[in-house]
């Protein structure tokens, strides 16, 4: 049987913030956006949803938990006005039973929309550990830059960034994997970045939105070991 556990916090720090702040979800009985079920669909590795309604079972951080509003129309939408330094995840792993699936992959279909200050994005986390943090954090930025972010429980640093002709205006598609001893990060099919990462970190990955702006997501799709 197939387990999801899912996570969604808030990671309040850059590089340049030393202790970053973590919000609890919101309480019980708080307003939220209506949700409904997705359309999505499952084979023994891949994961896929669109975001027609809801997302992953319906579980899903929606409606307003400062500094980051969410709602789903036209796709997951994540919008921050007044932070530059907040990171949103919303990340998941899997199992069977109690044991846990290792992640391959994670891609989604993003959209940055606005997007004010030059370290704001949209695109995925990847090899999370619920214990120390996120692994990385893979973003497009405005224009045509691009950014990953190695993270743990002491915040978030910049490791490396770059610009790339492959990153269209309007949707874009993110993808970072592990593959033979590297994490390699991809922008519409075209490797972009890699490093060597002789094992995966963590089993979570996940959505990501940083800095202030106003980001879509259309489509994520996960792929297990």
């Amino acid at each position: 049987m197939r387990t999801m556990v899912w996570a969604a916090f808030i990671v309040c720090s850059l590089a340049f913030a030393a202790h970053p702040q973590t919000t609890k979800p919101p309480p019980a009985g708080a307003p939220t956006t209506p949700t409904a079920p997705a359309s999505r669909s499952y084979n023994p590795l891949t994961f896929t949803d669109e975001f027609d309604r809801t997302m992953w079972n319906g579980i899903l951080f929606l409606g307003d938990e400062p500094p980051w509003h969410a709602e789903v129309r036209g796709g997951y939408r994540l919008r921050n006005d007044t932070s530059q330094t907040a990171i949103r995840l919303v990340t998941a792993h899997f199992g069977i039973g109690d044991v846990p699936i290792p992640m391959k992959s994670i891609e989604a279909d993003v959209v940055v929309e606005s997007a004010p200050d030059p370290n704001s994005g949209v695109g995925v986390s990847f090899q999370h550990d619920d214990t120390t943090g996120p692994g990385y954090v893979f973003i497009i930025t405005r224009g045509n830059g691009y950014a990953v972010y190695e993270c743990d429980g002491s915040g978030c640093a910049k490791k490396l960034s770059g610009t790339s002709d492959q990153i269209h205006p309007g949707l874009n598609t993110v993808r970072a994997e592990y593959s033979n001893g590297r994490s390699v990060f991809s922008i519409n099919g075209t490797q972009v970045a890699d490093f060597s990462s002789d094992a995966i970190r963590g089993r979570d990955a996940g959505l990501a939105a940083v800095g202030r702006g106003s980001f879509v997501f259309k489509r994520v799709v996960r792929v297990e070991e």
